[in-house]
């Protein structure tokens, strides 16, 4: 972009003059730039404006915390904050230059915002008037620090305002906000369900969104809205459909309503089916650093099942071991984001816990022993390839290191170790395994991370063969593999 030598600073009035021809003649981006002289017209307008202040993180959230600086950040309220509110909407012209002006931008709105300038200088914040796309925008970003419990005037009551005013007209983000902070109550709206199921019926209606289908088989499923009266053959209805479309949450409820035999038959098997197959799911998105998934909601529903002997006798021991998984779970998801119901989710887990706890036999030593290799078996079923380090001891023994492994950084994945024994559930980037005495040991590789796809056992050789693909990268004959449990 050329930048002018010196010029002269261009005013609001020079911008609303330019926004009325622009809407006038509707040139394209390219004629505006070129034949207009807007190129030199928004050199001059930024040189007018400055250069936007650039914050730390730290600067940012100190300013956003104060209700007084917090408005004009996030709303055209100064002249300045026009300006460069309508420069940022011409410079559109830059990315689409043959796209007509009309199509790169909505010129009425700039003109009433311009216009608008002097209105809400001289109102109180309650009383600010924007176009809807700047509302929209405004009640979107703030929605995030509504939920996290902020509730600074006027910021609040300029949000409910704007979002009440907005979800009458239909607007989706408006009704989205409104829907979900009225089921259960926030600090901008209190709890309505009528409300909540009114926003989203409007909204399943007019978009078929699978997550609002989701919220309404909530409603439905709790009877919400009724006196109380569950309406299970809607959330049937409304949980399939979501199901699906990939919502966890609606796929683990039509498991329990197979369990329960609500609104359908009573199928148990169905049921162990369903939340088999999320549990995998759940559980490598878990380990993969999605801890504010729904791995919590789903482990504990695999402990039900257990308990509950669905399929065969009731295991307790296995019971544990979920419910184990699900409290380190919904700790680190209400540790990172609380959620509406986690209250609920918590108290479930830790009452599960403590019906089967008494009925698991509790180890008193420092290390767990198994006849194989379970925490490499488990995560090489979860991601297919593990990096294990090998070296035989002194001992005679062989120290196997897990380490992750995965092509991109991004999605490394942890190894969830479960001791239902010990009381015992961590995430670990790396897990130690000790054989007993090892014999006819073969390793490829000593003391070097190999990539290992398979472990496997070699009943006619009695041996343990560890493989990369169909070669070979370790055996031995051993006895068990033992772990070092930390408290």
């Amino acid at each position: 972009m050329r930048k002018l030598k010196k010029t002269a600073p261009v005013t609001l009035q020079d911008l609303q003059k330019l926004v009325e021809k622009l809407k006038d003649k509707n040139p394209t981006g390219k004629e505006f730039l070129v034949e207009w002289g807007g190129d030199l017209f928004l050199d001059a307008l930024e040189e007018t404006i400055g250069e936007e202040e650039e914050l730390t993180e730290a600067e940012q959230a100190k300013r956003l915390a104060d209700p007084e600086a917090m408005l004009p950040e996030l709303l055209p309220v100064t002249e300045e904050g026009v300006m460069r509110f309508v420069a940022e909407e011409l410079s559109a012209a830059y990315e689409d230059p043959d796209e007509l002006f009309s199509d790169l931008t909505d010129l009425s709105e700039l003109l009433y915002m311009i216009a608008g300038l002097s209105y809400n200088r001289e109102s109180s914040p309650e009383n600010w008037d924007f176009p809807d796309s700047v509302k929209e925008d405004f009640i979107d970003y703030f929605d995030g620090f509504i939920s996290g419990g902020y509730a600074e005037e006027p910021a609040l009551t300029l949000f409910t305002t704007f979002v009440r005013d907005m979800a009458e007209e239909g607007n989706e983000t408006a009704l989205r906000i409104l829907g979900y902070h009225s089921y259960g109550g926030s600090t901008a709206f209190p709890c309505d369900w009528e409300q909540s199921k009114e926003c989203f019926d409007r909204l399943f209606e007019e978009t078929g969104e699978p997550l609002y289908a989701n919220t309404l088989g909530y409603i439905a499923y709790y009877g919400r809205c009724g006196d109380g009266v569950p309406d299970y053959d809607a959330a049937f209805r409304y949980f399939s459909y979501a199901s699906a479309s990939g919502i966890i949450e609606s796929s683990y409820k039509l498991a329990d309503m197979y369990a329960g035999g609500k609104g359908i038959w009573r199928n148990e098997e169905a049921a162990f089916r369903i939340i088999q197959e999320l549990y995998a799911e759940t559980l490598r998105r878990f380990c993969g650093g999605e801890l504010t998934g729904k791995f919590a909601d789903v482990a504990l529903r695999m402990g039900r099942l257990y308990e509950n002997g669905s399929l065969d006798e009731p295991n307790p021991q296995a019971a544990y071991y979920y419910y184990l998984q699900a409290r380190y779970a919904i700790r680190f998801r209400r540790k990172l984001a609380n959620q509406y119901g986690d209250d609920a989710v918590e108290k479930n887990i830790e009452n599960a816990i403590a019906r089967v706890e008494p009925e698991v036999p509790q180890e008193s030593r420092k290390t767990c022993r198994r006849d194989y290799p379970w925490i490499l078996q488990m995560a090489l079923a979860m991601d297919k390839v593990v990096f294990v380090t090998f070296k035989q001891l002194k001992s005679g023994s062989v120290k196997m290191v897990l380490d992750r492994y995965e092509e991109n950084e991004n999605d490394l994945h942890d190894f969830l170790v479960t001791l239902p024994e010990f009381g015992f559930c961590s995430m670990m980037e790396t897990v130690t395994l000790t054989t007993g005495a090892a014999k006819n040991v073969y390793l490829s590789e000593t003391e070097e991370p190999v990539l290992i796809t398979s472990a496997v056992y070699d009943a006619d050789n009695e041996a343990w063969l560890f493989l990369h693909g169909d070669e070979i990268a370790a055996s031995f004959r051993t006895a068990g593999f033992s772990m070092k449990v930390s408290k």
